[in-house]
């Protein structure tokens, strides 16, 4: 992979610890994140939101939510960030195990870049993972990086 040139930092809303530490290891192998923060609710994520948008935290390259949180929906969350002025360009990848269209449509019309299935074959999902991490960190330029 290239080296990393825009100080990346990504954001995992995932409420299930094995799940984010899964994720969070083949982050740390693929994405060359310089940051990897997480998150295990809407409430807590919220928080970061205000943070950000006060000037006490950086804003992410990439956000990676699940569907799945215990005191939001994950559609909902994605409503939300998108209202947060600070993160209308910020990248928002869905990772999740739910196969419904109008859940897939769902999450697109709330703002969603992407929508990705957690695969249950672990080379499957490495090998997503490194993809998707490949495109959002790499290939695509968001208009909040400095080029």
């Amino acid at each position: 992979m290239p080296p990393n040139m825009f100080g990346n930092r990504v954001i995992i809303i995932e409420d299930s610890e094995p799940d984010r530490a899964v994720i969070g290891e083949m982050l740390a192998e693929y994405c060359t994140a310089d940051k990897i923060s997480y998150f295990e609710s809407g409430s807590s994520f919220e928080n970061y939101l205000a943070s950000v948008a006060a000037g006490n935290d950086s804003k992410p390259t990439l956000i990676l939510v699940d569907l799945h949180l215990p005191d939001c929906s994950g559609v909902d969350l994605i409503r939300s960030i998108r209202s947060h002025p600070h993160f209308v360009a910020v990248p928002i990848v869905v990772l999740t195990g739910i196969v419904a269209s109008e859940t897939i449509t769902e999450c697109y019309e709330a703002g969603a870049n992407s929508y990705c299935l957690k695969a249950i074959d672990m080379h499957d999902y490495r090998r997503n993972l490194k993809s998707l991490c490949y495109n959002w960190l790499h290939l695509a330029v968001s208009p909040h990086r400095d080029i």
